[in-house]
C-alpha cells in the first residue's frame, strides 16, 4: 500500500498536461492529441493493472501451483481438520 500514493501523484501530474493537450485549440493540436487521448488511457490503466489484476492473476496461479505440488498432503490435512473440528456436525 505504500506505493498507492506516488503512482497516483504521477498518474495525477501525467493527466493534468495531457488534459491540456487533448483540450487544446492552438495550432498542431489536432495531431497531438490524436497522441494524447491513448496516453491518457494508458496512464489511468497501467496503475490499475500493476495494483491489482497483475498481483491477483499471480495469486491464483501461485495457489494452483501450490495445490498441484502439495494436493495429497493439503487433502490429508483437509481430513484430518474435518474429523478434529469443533464445527463438524457428525
Amino acid at each position: 500500500m505504500s506505493r498507492v500514493r506516488p503512482k497516483a501523484m504521477t498518474v495525477a501530474v501525467v493527466l493534468a498536461c495531457l488534459i491540456r493537450i487533448v483540450v487544446g485549440h492552438e495550432a498542431g493540436s489536432d495531431l497531438m492529441q490524436c497522441i494524447a487521448v491513448p496516453m491518457c488511457g494508458g496512464t489511468v490503466m497501467a496503475p490499475i493493472l500493476s495494483m491489482s489484476v497483475i498481483p491477483a492473476v499471480w495469486f491464483l496461479l501461485q495457489r494452483r501451483r501450490v495445490s498441484q505440488r502439495y494436493r495429497p498432503q493439503f487433502d490429508q490435512a483437509v481430513l484430518a481438520f474435518r474429523h478434529t473440528s469443533p464445527f463438524n456436525p457428525n
